[in-house]
């Protein structure tokens, strides 16, 4: 099942341009970089022969695609599109620039950035490492760290900058960069080459690439501030500090939160620029997710588009809002029934070291779309 929905997210990084190319992958495909590139050697021969180049890239790639689909699902699990990835609806809904078409772009551009900047981490990479400190920027937090030291627990969100909190000078504390901090810039890079539209855009092409930049800065402006103390008792006199990607779940957070607040836009008359659609709604940044279609509402099957509807679904009896049953269900009515479910309970601590639990079995009441 996974391997299916991972052919699917894997057609989206190149569908604009290589239509359906990512569906000659079987769904009994083990993640093997030989088989991926034979499968599609026309379009790596195009992004400079990276079969035969950096193998190693392709294993990345296809675990930060997994991770994509697996991170959509849980974000619309509720929602009247779960993320859906049947082969039919994907190929149908990637036609149309819907809200839906922007979070897959967005969600994927993240997850191919995320993998790469943690495969160089782990060394996984050949091509990459660490991200190495510049000299004259350590020197320079060292030179001002009375003015520019920050506390602990409290990550500033700028990528790869100097911390900008100031404080009373008798309460700084000292700090130097150190460690071995995520190679975000690389694993952007990689990302951008790999999904960047070729030269001749149109439209559409501008709105996807407008997409997976915001999902490449999902990662990217959002990295954290991590530091390990060092003095005598605990008194973290000095600290050294690196930097490192947000949760995977933070990323896909913010892109959610992207989604629901999404622009309308309309191409320019020239063709060249992206314009927001009505005097009262904000122009897009960077970072917005961007949309020229209205969602279809999701609730009924659609044979021609290859979506299955809400009929089936559990939704939450009790919540009057997203995944509710009024709202999940288009108020059809749900359906009850019973369902026993068997789980760990009296649990017991045992010296040393184990916990010991009963199985017990009890009724809970579900809830289905009719």
């Amino acid at each position: 099942m996974k391997l299916r929905l991972l052919s699917v997210f894997l057609f989206v990084i190149y569908s604009s341009k290589v239509i359906a190319l990512w569906w000659s992958l079987e769904t009994s495909m083990q993640q093997d970089p030989n088989v991926v590139c034979k499968k599609t050697q026309s379009f790596f021969q195009r992004k400079e022969d990276f079969c035969k180049s950096k193998p190693e890239l392709i294993s990345t790639v296809l675990g930060g695609v997994k991770g994509s689909v697996e991170e959509c699902q849980w974000q619309f699990r509720n929602r009247r599109w779960n993320c859906s990835t049947s082969k039919n609806f994907v190929k149908k809904i990637l036609r149309y620039d819907y809200r839906e078409t922007a979070f897959i772009y967005a969600i994927t551009s993240a997850g191919v950035t995320f993998s790469v900047t943690r495969a160089c981490r782990l060394g996984q990479l050949h091509q990459c490492g660490c991200r190495k400190v510049n000299p004259q920027q350590k020197q320079q937090v060292i030179a001002n760290n009375v003015i520019q030291s920050f506390p602990r627990n409290e990550y500033p969100s700028t990528d790869n900058q100097v911390p900008s909190q100031a404080f009373p000078i008798g309460e700084t504390e000292q700090f130097e960069w150190g460690g071995c901090s995520d190679n975000i810039h690389h694993g952007y890079a990689m990302s951008r080459q790999l999904m960047q539209e070729e030269k001749n855009r149109d439209g559409r092409s501008m709105i996807i690439e407008h997409n997976n930049e915001a999902g490449r800065l999902a990662v990217k402006r959002n990295m954290q501030t991590e530091c390990k103390c060092h003095g005598l008792s605990g008194a973290c006199s000095l600290q050294t500090c690196w930097k490192k990607m947000p949760l995977f779940r933070n990323v896909g957070d913010k892109l959610k939160a992207r989604f629901d607040s999404a622009i309308k836009v309309i191409i320019g008359n020239s063709g060249d620029r992206l314009i927001k659609e009505g005097e009262t709604i904000k122009p897009p940044t960077e970072i917005d997710l961007v949309y020229t279609t209205e969602s279809l509402n999701f609730c009924k099957a659609d044979p021609y588009m290859g979506y299955h509807g809400t009929v089936g679904r559990r939704c939450n009896d009790t919540s009057m809002g997203v995944g509710g049953c009024q709202l999940l269900c288009c108020g059809r009515g749900a359906r009850m029934r019973k369902l026993v479910v068997t789980e760990n309970c009296q649990c017991r601590f045992l010296w040393c070291c184990t916990v010991k639990c009963k199985r017990c079995r009890r009724e809970e009441d579900v809830f289905t779309c009719e």
